[in-house]
């Protein structure tokens, strides 16, 4: 989980990502639907178990969009419900936090 290999611009992001998301409301559903992760120390993650996760992400998807030196370069990886994307645009990179209850492409 290392940031200083990023430029502090995307560190930031980051961390508005991060201080914007909706984790009380990921929370509720997890503990509603029972949702259990095996490395959460009580099956249901905490709050800070689900940030530090989402953190986690947001870090791996960032890290391999600035080691690729195309511009259009994307990742996106996804764990318990969570899912991290990042694109790499002309000036900025562009990053997107969700939480996915069902999802469904054919991709047609």
């Amino acid at each position: 989980m290392n940031t200083k290999e990023l430029p502090i611009s995307v560190r930031d992001e980051i961390e508005n990502v991060l201080d914007e998301f909706d984790f009380a409301t990921v929370h509720k559903v997890m503990e509603f639907l029972e949702w259990n992760w095996f490395n959460a120390m009580d099956g249901i993650p905490t709050l800070s178990e689900i940030r530090k996760s989402a953190r986690r992400l947001l870090i791996e998807v960032a890290n391999d969009v600035a080691r690729n030196n195309e511009i259009d370069a994307q990742s996106n990886r996804a764990t318990g419900g969570l899912r991290a994307e990042a694109y790499k645009g002309d000036e900025k990179t562009y990053l997107k936090l969700s939480f996915e209850l069902a999802k469904w492409d054919n991709y047609e």
